[in-house]
């Protein structure tokens, strides 16, 4: 299973797990499926998340170990003098994650992780779109 993460709908809080559309109601619920952890006791949980905030984890991690989902921003060193920022998306044509700049779109087997850090997400720092796209 593709792990996924969303902002909760009741605190904005971002959550971690698997995605499913729950369609049993009126209006379907964009969810996140994920262990949860209270004191001693360890469960599944089911949360409503903001289905504009929901993003794929792409597999990889940055410099640091963080994991880098579909919609942040990382910032790739490609030498000393030269780093170029990047938003991260899914290419519905192609089915796989792109690093995309106004000079450039590189596929996520293209960038060296270890020469990448994630430096906000679209949701949170939409400033950055802007200076990805200058």
């Amino acid at each position: 299973m593709r792990q996924y993460r969303g902002k909760r709908k009741d605190n904005g809080e971002w959550v971690y797990g698997f995605y499913l559309l729950d369609e049993q109601h009126s209006i379907p619920r964009h969810c996140i499926w994920y262990r949860e952890v209270v004191g001693d006791f360890i469960g599944n949980a089911i949360i409503e998340v903001d289905p504009a905030t929901v993003g794929q984890y792409t597999g990889l991690r940055d410099k640091n170990g963080r994991e880098i989902y579909e919609g942040d921003f990382v910032r790739v060193r490609f030498s000393f003098d030269d780093m170029v920022d990047f938003a991260v998306k899914l290419n519905q044509e192609t089915a796989r994650f792109v690093f995309e700049c106004t000079e450039e779109q590189l596929g996520a087997e293209d960038i060296d992780s270890d020469q990448c850090e994630v430096i906000g997400n679209i949701f949170e720092h939409p400033h950055l779109l802007e200076a990805a796209h200058d």
